[in-house]
């Protein structure tokens, strides 16, 4: 809405509520893929691995889980909205950071740290787990392919195994996820430096 001109459109409750359900849901989308990612890896997973019980009660469990995401969300991101108010009545607050449509009110150095950490913590636990489980997949594919190289020697094919193009395809998705991310980030640095 501020790049339409209209900069002033939210009071107090407004901006509070937008900024919340926007980190809300920017936490459940790395939550989600998270669990996704995790999904998948125990799904491929040999049926004689110690993930084999995990692939009976994993389908069972997603709906938990997810509840338990928005929980935690919800739970992490209840402070954020003390700390936001609305430029529609210009109040005169010392230290603020301006977000066109709205401010953040800044407090000292320690205290911000502690709720950016506070904020990260998920996310960088998100990040971890979604490393963990495409490195696993990965390296199941390759155990995988090695298995069976005897019967892909037999036929003799131009094209490459599918177990090689899934693994193109999961490095793939990393590296553009995590480019996203770190735009994501350099964003951030830009918006924090203004």
């Amino acid at each position: 809405m501020s790049n339409l001109g209209c900069k002033h459109f939210l009071n107090d409750s407004g901006c509070k509520l937008f900024f919340y359900a926007k980190s809300v849901g920017k936490g459940m989308s790395f939550g989600s893929t998270c669990l996704l990612s995790i999904s998948q890896a125990i799904t491929i997973s040999p049926r004689n691995s110690r993930w084999a019980e995990l692939r009976v009660k994993a389908p069972k469990d997603i709906c938990s889980l997810i509840f338990l995401g928005w929980l935690l969300h919800l739970l992490v991101n209840i402070v954020f909205p003390m700390y936001v108010i609305s430029n529609l009545h210009n109040k005169t607050v010392m230290d603020t950071k301006n977000h066109d449509y709205c401010s953040s009110v800044r407090h000292d150095k320690t205290a911000d740290a502690l709720y950016a950490a506070l904020l990260s913590f998920p996310d960088v636990v998100c990040v971890g787990l979604m490393i963990w489980s495409s490195l696993s997949m990965i390296i199941i594919l390759r155990r995988h392919k090695q298995q069976v190289r005897h019967l892909h020697r037999s036929n003799v094919s131009f094209t490459s195994s599918p177990e090689t193009r899934a693994t193109h395809t999961i490095l793939v998705l990393v590296v553009v996820f995590f480019g996203a991310c770190r735009h994501m980030l350099k964003m951030i640095q830009d918006k924090a430096s203004d």
